[in-house]
């Protein structure tokens, strides 16, 4: 599993470019919160995993969280796993939901 941190000026269109490719996972991540931050060292010990995991910061990105919510027509949460595959959701979870055994009938 590949893990990406994204920052500010992030384009979406990278993640749906690669989604073409392997299965794409975006993570909203809030480092406040007990449950993401489970529910990310979960998923970071997944390493098997053919993905690549792209960790947003709900507090650092909200504009990015908003764009999500609107281009991908889902609710924000955080929490919130979102799985692409050529540039479509194919799956979106959020709190406890979000853990490795979500991603692996996608594979």
């Amino acid at each position: 599993m590949a893990i990406h941190t994204v920052h500010r000026d992030f384009s979406l269109d990278v993640i749906e470019e690669k989604s073409h490719v392997v299965l794409q996972a975006i993570f909203k991540h809030s480092p406040r919160c007990f449950i993401s931050m489970t529910a990310l060292q979960n998923l970071r010990s997944s390493e098997l995993l053919a993905i690549d995991l792209w960790v947003i910061d709900v507090l650092q990105d909200k504009p990015l969280c908003s764009e999500i919510a609107l281009r991908y027509n889902i609710v924000h949460h955080s929490p919130q796993i979102i799985l692409l595959r050529h540039a479509k959701v194919v799956v979106s979870e959020t709190h406890e939901k979000v853990n490795s055994s979500l991603i692996l009938p996608f594979l």
